[in-house]
């Protein structure tokens, strides 16, 4: 038993469970501050734009559909500057410089985003409905078959819900795969346009795509139609139907690479939702993916079950078997502890040289009062391959301290040991306030920490990290910005 993943995972979270439950029956005392809590920005943790609340552990960074959006809090106020500067290796240099403001209907937001020795600005103008940008842009938000195949996204692991939705387009805060140099213009409303042309960031390939929609009652249709420099040419239709809590969409694209088809069933009713997801894509090894997702959002016990589907020719994380709970009252106390376990690479049976893994996160309050919170969390991965077994775990803890005078701050502690070739999940405080699970490779101390000073109409906030592992500490690095508005 000790060889099997499912055993290495379970032995720390089993001790951590015991410990975690003797010293929350006698330190909770009152409502819990989320131990990964994190401002309202959710909406880029979930790559669909799902209500994802914060009774859930934090996903794989891998899993953002946006990660550019993970850079900068989100704006306060309709007006303002920020100046966001990055920390390395002890010297502070400026990243990018926003100005936003609002007058007469009109919103203008301008950026000014470092580029190496070069300054690459951004603007966007809109009133209501319309935007109209250009410069260093980032469009988001489009079909995601069509985002992938023109190349403004990348595709995750996990399966994305079809979007008959408009197109968005911000100055760009750093690089993405949706970074262009160029313009774009969206029209939003029940009949909606888009377009976009310019050149992306990443390898100065030229592109250009042109979208539409219309909406009527409970049905969205909308089509779009791109190009790029290298050869692709391609076109996608998506439509969607919502009725009583129930949807079924659908997009389907085609080029001259190749074919594909993206689906989605889900049913809302009480507090359960079901959902299913199936996609296809010609141009791609793993040509099949499936994801099958039931929750559960009752008041003090929360579940999710999710699968999504393996095939034989997929080269790694072959299909992940997932199951996450959150308990809110623990010994008739208020004590939030969530679980997740998990597993991919099940649909190779047999195979020697199939990579599989096996892994698991507990995280539990364990202290609270007005404005301060301590938790603690575990976070343990098991692989296997051609014979070797490999694991990893990390465990940290982590200090919240919020209040009017002080601002609001998180300091993070953690410890990572693992095996040569395994690769360990840490606790990620990004600067947008989401928390994440990043990959790491190598063994030692981290310590992070997030957090911003500041009343009424200013603000300074920071996100920096540091580590000493076999090679000795290295220096705090991250991110500091200052924020005015009105």
């Amino acid at each position: 038993m000790a060889r099997n993943p499912f055993a290495i995972m379970l032995r720390p979270l089993f001790h951590a469970a015991v410990a975690t439950g003797v010293l929350s029956a006698s330190w909770i005392m009152a409502p819990p501050v989320e131990a990964f809590a994190a401002p309202p920005v959710e909406a880029f943790a979930d790559p669909d734009g799902a209500p994802d609340s914060l009774e859930w552990l934090p996903a794989p960074e891998e899993d953002t559909e946006i990660p550019e959006g993970l850079l900068e809090e989100q704006a306060a106020g309709r007006s303002g500057i920020l100046i966001r500067s990055g920390l390395k290796r002890g010297r502070l240099t400026i990243r990018r410089v926003a100005l936003s403001g609002e007058r007469s209907g009109f919103r203008t937001e301008l950026g000014l985003l470092a580029d190496g020795k070069r300054i690459r600005p951004g603007l966007t103008h809109g009133r209501g409905s319309l935007l109209a940008a250009g410069g260093r842009v980032s469009v988001t938000r489009a079909p995601p078959l069509f985002a992938e195949a023109i190349g403004i996204e990348r595709a995750g692991r996990r399966v994305a819900a079809p979007r008959p939705g408009g197109l968005t387009a911000n100055p760009s805060l750093g690089a993405s795969a949706g970074a262009m140099d160029g313009g774009a213009i969206v029209l939003r409303g029940a009949a909606s346009v888009w377009s976009f042309a310019g050149i992306r960031a990443e390898n100065r390939e030229r592109l250009l795509a042109l979208g539409l929609g219309v909406a009527r009652n409970r049905t969205r249709f909308s089509a779009a139609l791109g190009a790029s420099e290298k050869g692709a040419r391609l076109g996608s239709v998506t439509i969607l139907r919502r009725v009583r809590g129930r949807s079924v969409s659908a997009e389907g694209l085609a080029s001259n690479r190749g074919r594909g088809i993206l689906a989605e069933a889900a049913a809302r009713g009480g507090d359960m939702i079901l959902s299913a997801r199936w996609k296809y894509r010609s141009w791609t090894q793993r040509r099949f993916a499936a994801e099958l997702s039931a929750e559960t959002r009752g008041r003090d016990v929360r579940a999710r079950l999710t699968c999504r589907s393996w095939s034989e020719d997929a080269a790694r994380d072959d299909g992940v078997l997932e199951l996450e709970t959150s308990v809110g009252r623990v010994m008739l106390r208020r004590a939030p502890v969530r679980l997740r376990l998990g597993a991919s690479g099940l649909g190779k049976d047999g195979d020697p040289a199939a990579r599989r893994e096996a892994y698991g996160i507990l995280d539990a309050t364990l202290a609270q009062d007005r404005g301060r919170s301590l938790g603690i969390h575990v976070v343990r991965r098991g692989t296997s391959g051609f014979g070797s077994r490999a694991g990893s775990t990390t465990v940290g803890t982590r200090l919240d301290i919020r209040g009017r005078r002080v601002g609001e701050h998180s300091l993070l502690v953690e410890s990572t040991r693992l095996r040569s070739g395994a690769v360990a999940w840490g606790v990620e405080l990004t600067p947008s306030g989401v928390t994440t699970l990043r990959q790491r490779s190598e063994p030692g101390l981290w310590v992070a920490a997030r957090g911003g000073f500041g009343a009424g109409r200013w603000r300074l906030g920071y996100a920096l990290g540091s580590s000493e592992d076999a090679g000795g500490p290295r220096p705090w690095s991250g991110t500091v910005w200052l924020r005015l508005w009105r």
